[in-house]
């Protein structure tokens, strides 16, 4: 007669489990192979529902791929302009673009707005402040008025203004400001890292 010992007194109730859950959990090849085209009458209740978590999850994924994708076009777009037009805001591509989406704003409008009331950077109204913006405060850095400024335009201007132009320069321009110049300069950097 054989012992058992302690690695054979395991398998059984290991084999035990198994059969149990395989019974509870039924494995569908086609659920798993295909996500969209399962049937859920034909799984079990909790299969049914792992499958749709599984759904549910790879949709949000390939929204933030996509977003994630559409960002980085943005940020080559827009450092490939910078880059032929010598602006001194290079390198800070990416804090843009980032900020303006974080900001419900559109990333086009902040570089138009900065190409017109400093060449992009080139002419700052106070040193670090690229859009001209009487806030006040002195930037100690690209970085540092990039990202307040970029958020305070986004939501204060263009978010309300759904991008308009006209819309942003009654809100953003002073009394004394040539409007339709201010949007054709606008326009036309906006235009630049459309292309």
């Amino acid at each position: 007669m054989r012992k058992y010992t302690k690695t054979t007194s395991l398998i059984i109730p290991c084999g035990i489990v198994f059969l149990i859950l395989s019974s509870l959990v039924p494995l569908h090849l086609e659920a798993y192979s295909n996500f969209t085209t399962v049937r859920s009458e034909k799984l079990h209740p909790v299969t049914a529902e792992i499958v749709e978590e599984i759904k549910v999850q790879m949709q949000a994924d390939l929204e933030v791929r996509k977003q994630e994708a559409l960002i980085q076009q943005q940020i080559a777009k827009v450092r490939s302009f910078f880059q032929s037009y010598g602006a001194v805001m290079q390198g800070y591509e990416e804090l843009l673009v980032r900020r303006s989406h974080e900001c419900g704003g559109d990333y086009r409008v902040i570089v138009g707005i900065a190409g017109n009331e400093s060449g992009l950077g080139r002419i700052p109204y106070k040193l670090y402040n690229p859009f001209g913006y009487l806030d006040g405060m002195q930037y100690g850095s690209w970085e540092e008025s990039l990202h307040k400024l970029v958020c305070v335009i986004s939501q204060r201007f263009i978010a309300p203004c759904q991008s308009d132009l006209q819309c942003i320069i009654n809100k953003y321009g002073g009394p004394g400001d040539d409007q339709q110049r201010w949007i054709n300069n606008v326009s036309w950097f906006m235009r630049q890292v459309t292309l």
